[in-house]
């Protein structure tokens, strides 16, 4: 029997993302290790077919974003959230994530590798593709954790748009006793509101991050893969991170055009161009109506181009017509506010 697993933790929800992962599933078939693939959706049997195991869970219940909100009123503020520079002020949006889905698919994975008897796993997200000349370091790797003390393969280092150590979870390797050992991170929504397992393991941190404090007391077992990854990456034999959620409009549409609680006590709405990573940039002509009188008419150009202004206090609700986009109403009620959000000028700290 083969002893090791290459997994894939998918959610391929659209014609793109299945193109992508059939390219990926064929490049992998490549290694002559067996594949098992966990999805958050149904699988066309024509992937399905070339799959040597096939898991379908569909819980895909993440974290919203009045998890960010919790996370703050108790004064974890380090909190992961979206800062949108306005000027002189900052805006902070809450968005939601899938880190309880993530946590809950890759246990899955371990579980079922553990109960097929294999040793050793490279786990991987969909949205990686790990061209032929990139082969030989996937086996490399695996032929190090088999034979040398180390029990996890990753990339370690700072994360780029945080203050936070990280550990790659777009993919990793890992020893299937040894991670299942480990691996106690929370796969449950009750689980990270939880204030005991908060602070246990950091989970008001990025998800990468919250992967590195669990790894600090093993990192003499870490197999560091970060130049051969940069290597790679640079001579284009792995294409990584092909989608993510800022490719989605209605995530930006969701989380970028939003109406807030401000440092002064009142309502802000803010409209943030945040489609940098839609094709070359989107314009956004947004017309603006409180309750159903028509404000103004700012046109977003380009991304990083924004528009503000505060919300009257007896405007129940705020109809934005986004050309190109459709209609959104946002009620302007505190309650259904206060997890979009926050607006203060940088010198005021977070309070409640």
């Amino acid at each position: 029997m083969d002893s090791k697993l290459v997994a894939i933790n998918s959610f391929p929800n659209s014609k793109k993302k299945l193109k992508v992962l059939k390219q990926q599933i064929s490049y992998l078939k490549k290694l002559g290790h067996p594949i098992l693939l966990v999805s958050g959706c149904p699988i066309p049997n024509h992937i399905v077919s070339k799959l040597d195991y096939f898991i379908l869970n569909t819980n895909n219940k993440g974290l919203d974003k009045h998890y960010t909100r919790y996370l703050l009123d108790h004064d974890y503020t380090q909190a992961a959230f979206s800062v949108l520079p306005l000027g002189g002020i900052s805006a902070d949006s809450f968005n939601p994530n899938s880190n309880n889905i993530i946590t809950e698919n890759i246990k899955l994975i371990a579980n079922t590798a553990k109960n097929l008897g294999y040793k050793t796993v490279f786990y991987t997200e969909d949205d990686n593709i790990f061209k032929d000349e990139s082969l030989p370091f996937i086996e490399d790797t695996f032929t190090q954790l088999e034979n040398d003390s180390y029990k996890i393969a990753t990339i370690l280092g700072k994360q780029s748009h945080s203050a936070f150590e990280m550990a790659f979870t777009t993919f990793f390797f890992f020893d299937v006793e040894f991670f299942n050992e480990i691996f106690t991170i929370p796969s449950k929504i009750e689980g990270w509101y939880d204030l005991e397992n908060i602070k246990k393991y950091s989970l008001y941190k990025t998800y990468e991050a919250i992967f590195y404090d669990l790894l600090i007391p093993y990192l003499d077992k870490v197999l560091n893969i970060h130049d051969e990854f940069v290597g790679l990456v640079n001579q284009k034999h792995i294409d990584w991170g092909v989608f993510n959620r800022y490719q989605n409009e209605d995530f930006i549409i969701d989380n970028y055009f939003i109406v807030v609680p401000t440092w002064d006590n009142q309502k802000a709405l803010i409209l943030f161009n945040f489609s940098q990573n839609i094709e070359d940039g989107k314009e956004y002509n947004v017309k603006i109506f409180f309750d159903n009188i028509y404000l103004t008419n700012p046109i977003l150009q380009s991304p990083g181009v924004y528009y503000w202004c505060y919300v009257p206090e007896d405007v129940s609700k705020v109809i934005l017509y986004i050309s190109g986009y459709g209609e959104k109403i946002i009620d302007t009620s505190l309650e259904s506010i206060k997890n979009n959000g926050f607006l203060a000028s940088y010198d005021i700290y977070w309070s409640n």
